[in-house]
């Protein structure tokens, strides 16, 4: 069998069903990197897991950073791996990580890693990121239903129109951060402002007759 053809057959066994886990261990000392099995997602063994985070294959480590239910060590060793693509694939098992591996993340340098977990992670890490130089994250707030009243209330005056119109319909803004974003200067941050429930209907009425489109509703 050629080199060529050897190499094929050994990414066939890797993604074999039949294939025994401790067989993996092999495939991580060839080159044929990241062809692992994918039945072994939801039950990968602790210690094969360690194993392939010790790997030097991107590949390798590309699919276990987003392999769910490993080991908090995994986590940590993931964390701060030079390469972003790695990191921001450990956002998508945002909700299993570690407090500390997530305080890693939402300080990392690459910007799309931190917008990753904003999308991904639980409620928990999004006061900070809300926070963010990036207005791209600060915009994901919202999903943090208990976010503080402070940064609410920040976040509906920030410079940027992306993120002001993000909180412009948010349920818990108060009447007169709301008031005000009814006439921001952006125009899409003012419709989200009018639409928003919690409008009050008098106010309504107010914007209704201002517009000359029938009597105020009392």
């Amino acid at each position: 069998m050629g080199s060529h053809a050897h190499r094929h057959v050994l990414r066939g066994l890797g993604s074999n069903p039949a294939l025994p886990a401790e067989l993996l261990r092999p495939l991580l000392e060839c080159k044929v990197p990241g062809r692992v099995a994918a039945h072994l997602r939801e039950n990968l063994p602790d210690w094969l897991a360690e194993e392939f985070a010790a790997s030097e294959h991107e590949e390798v480590l590309l699919w276990l950073a987003g392999t769910p239910n490993l080991p908090a060590e995994v986590h940590r060793a993931l964390a701060p791996h030079p390469e972003a693509a790695v990191r921001w694939r450990l956002t998508r098992v945002a909700d299993e990580l570690p407090p500390d591996v997530l305080d890693v993340l939402v300080t990392d340098p690459d910007s799309q890693v931190r917008q990753f977990l904003a999308k991904y992670a639980p409620a928990g890490p999004l006061a900070r990121l809300a926070e963010d130089p990036d207005p791209r994250i600060r915009e994901l707030a919202p999903r943090d239903p208990e976010l503080p009243d402070g940064l609410l209330e920040e976040l509906a005056t920030d410079p940027e129109a992306r993120v002001r119109r993000a909180f412009a319909g948010h349920p818990r803004l108060p009447l007169t951060y709301l008031l005000a974003l009814l006439a921001d200067d952006d125009a899409r941050t003012a419709e989200a402002a009018g639409g928003n429930p919690s409008l009050p209907v008098s106010e309504m009425a107010r914007i209704i007759a201002a517009a000359g489109l029938g009597k105020s509703v009392e």
